[in-house]
């Protein structure tokens, strides 16, 4: 019913409904853990939703960047490197501009010294101008 990428190496777990639906009746702590799970993940949707429509591609673009740190950022002494490849086509779905706007607003942070931008990898040079930026319009 539903596609995913992974965007790395990953290990699937397949549950069948029968275990599942015995967990759920056998610990009401899991039920109560998936509740609030789909409960942060449908307000995470909401306020992204209403972030995209409400902000200039140049927020977007910074929110994006800052949204990989937690999952993908290297430190790398004053500056976090993010270890997920991602093309510019996938950056851009992931923003929601074009490839143009995306390379657009790309080169203009890396002409600001936030990022540095080498194939396929975006090292992070300054995070408080990224949080900045990510907060217009807000």
């Amino acid at each position: 019913i539903h596609d995913t990428r992974a965007h790395g190496e990953s290990i699937v777990l397949l549950v069948p409904k029968s275990t599942f639906a015995e967990a759920l009746a056998n610990d009401t702590g899991l039920g109560q853990s998936l509740l609030q799970l789909f409960c942060a993940r449908s307000r995470s949707l909401y306020d992204g939703v209403a972030a995209h429509a409400l902000s200039p591609a140049k927020a977007r673009l910074a929110r994006a960047l800052l949204s990989l740190l937690p999952a993908y950022g290297l430190p790398r002494g004053n500056t976090v490197a993010l270890s997920i490849k991602l093309s510019q086509d996938e950056l851009a779905t992931l923003v929601g501009v074009s490839r143009q706007r995306l390379n657009k607003e790309l080169k203009e942070f890396e002409n600001d010294s936030i990022v540095s931008i080498a194939y396929s990898q975006i090292e992070i040079l300054d995070r408080d101008a990224l949080v900045s930026i990510a907060s217009m319009d807000m």
